[in-house]
């Protein structure tokens, strides 16, 4: 394991021919082809027609990536590109790299070459043993110099009998210092280009990487967009060290964040315990599709959440909640910031309002919530739960969610009783705002009626509550109510009243209240 291999002096630093046709295309032709793929590919045909009998050439090249120790590309003779292959970290530690020439030659090993045929083969590494099976007769491996602190490796075989000639020794290590300059080149552009990608999202990386990077390059998009919170996040941490605090928040977003990427979301930013992300909408016509995908990525990640969850729970862990909002609107997407520091982000009201949204999941104990815009093209695969105010926005507005979600939330609330309903924590909260409520054993919705029946603001958050629960009728009965002489009923509240006709079929009801509205404005 990990053997150094025999001490090999260093050949002579290589006079470089740019007449040489092949140095001659490393310098002019091969920097502009698209990938590195595509060039060790040409390089091994290139190599073959100038009469050296390359039948194998692997590059491995060392990148700075928090997921990837290594990109790999394998060539054989008669492909027209090479195969990439990526290494995780993992592979630092493995027999299969530990037990290579690759690890000798990136611990400093000037150059290691063996013969495979015949007697006289030396089979020190196991990866010869598969050479020499694939019928290889000579393998050199060399080093790539690179900007960089981490070596990279360049290894090239051959199936003639009798390997390698001195000659092709040669031109090859002629070669190498150009090929190591145009790797070291397109792989620096590669690593900046998933550096960026890995911190700022795709698109965004791309976009900066484009030249959008001044202060102010915003462009007005559409996008549907998701905002996402873990739920008692504080209350879940206490007491834990802060590697099993990471721990958790890696296992948490790997469950959001994992479908989002997989449907062609993009995270935007991490916002301590939660996530921005977008779905891009091309054009008119694509806007169902982006709310569909969206949807989707939210359920698998609720699913995901649960399998996470049956494993916590086997530890003996606290189960994780998580409240995921969704809508779809016009944002300035581009660089917003101070001088010195920048974020590529996304801004306006429609950010604002997923936002708020997603503080509705916390207060009525839903896991997933949309807007009615987001709503609109996903037909039937979510019900409303009714309109709902939301702070900073002036008009009350209607929400969405899952049927089973508000099948499980959808108990009727006739002589309800606030103590026993998690789900109405807002609720109990605005009642000692307006003074109603005093201690816990004042949350009995029908006292509460009889013993303020004056309370206008009792009444319509009587009628909010019922409406949450599907209870058209009542609703529409207290807001009615409100809408009565001496009533005070403001226009939101014949909004209401008209919305709830709406759902109950009475179509000439809704009209005669939204004339009423009219009617005030």
């Amino acid at each position: 394991m990990g053997r150094t291999p025999q001490a090999v002096a260093a050949p002579p630093a290589p006079v470089i021919d740019c007449a040489d046709p092949l140095v001659d295309w490393l310098l002019t032709d091969a920097p502009a082809l698209p990938s590195t793929d595509v060039m060790i590919g040409e390089l091994g045909a290139r190599l073959n027609k100038a009469g050296l009998p390359a039948a194998r050439i692997q590059v491995g090249t060392r990148t700075l990536h928090p997921q990837l120790f290594a990109i790999g590309y394998l060539w054989y003779r008669g492909q027209a590109t090479a195969r990439e292959v990526t290494r995780g970290h993992e592979i630092s530690t493995s027999a299969v790299y530990l037990d290579s020439p690759i690890k000798a030659i990136h611990d400093g090993a000037p150059e290691i070459r063996r013969h495979l045929e015949g007697p006289e083969a030396v089979l020190d590494y196991p990866i010869l043993r598969e050479l020499q099976q694939e019928g290889m007769t000579d393998v050199l491996l060399l080093p790539l110099r690179s900007s960089g602190k981490r070596a990279n490796s360049f290894s090239i075989s051959t199936d003639r009998p009798g390997g390698f000639t001195e000659r092709d020794v040669t031109v090859i290590r002629r070669l190498l210092p150009v090929l190591s300059l145009v790797l070291d080149i397109k792989q620096t552009k590669r690593t900046a280009g998933m550096l960026l990608e890995v911190y700022l999202g795709r698109n965004a990386g791309r976009r900066v990487l484009e030249g959008r990077i001044k202060r102010g390059d915003v462009d007005s998009i559409a996008a549907a967009l998701w905002y996402c919170d873990l739920r008692s996040f504080t209350a879940i941490t206490e007491g834990m060290s802060p590697q099993d605090v990471v721990l958790l928040l890696n296992d948490y977003f790997d469950c959001m964040s994992g479908p989002v990427h997989r449907h062609d979301g993009e995270v935007l930013k991490f916002i301590g315990d939660g996530f921005l992300a977008i779905f891009p909408i091309k054009d008119d016509l694509d806007r169902d599709r982006a709310c569909n995908t969206a949807l989707k990525a939210a359920m698998e990640s609720l699913d995901a959440l649960k399998d996470l969850n049956v494993i916590r729970q086997a530890a003996g862990k606290q189960q994780l909640e998580v409240g995921i909002a969704l809508h779809i609107g016009s944002v300035m997407y581009g660089n917003v910031g101070a001088a010195e520091r920048l974020d590529f982000t996304i801004t306006g009201p429609a950010v604002n309002l997923v936002s708020r949204i997603e503080t509705l999941c916390r207060d009525l104990h839903y896991p997933l919530l949309t807007s009615a815009p987001f709503a609109s093209p996903c037909g039937s695969t979510l019900r409303s739960i009714g309109l709902h105010r939301l702070r900073g926005v002036a008009a009350p507005q209607e929400i969405y969610t899952l049927p089973d979600l508000a099948d499980c939330q959808g108990k009727s609330i006739a002589a309800l009783d606030l103590r026993d309903d998690p789900g109405l924590a807002g609720y109990r909260l605005l009642l000692r705002e307006l003074g109603l409520a005093k201690s816990v054993s004042d949350f009995d919705i029908e006292s509460l009626l009889e013993a303020h029946p004056e309370s206008r603001q009792l009444g319509e958050l009587v009628g909010d509550l019922y409406f949450v629960r599907g209870d058209y009728r009542r609703a529409l009965d207290r807001y009615l109510a409100l809408a009565e002489p001496g009533g005070g009923a403001e226009k939101s509240v014949l909004i209401k009243a008209a919305d709830c006709a709406e759902r109950l079929g009475d179509a000439a009801l809704a009209r005669r209240v939204r004339e009423e509205v009219y009617g005030r404005l």
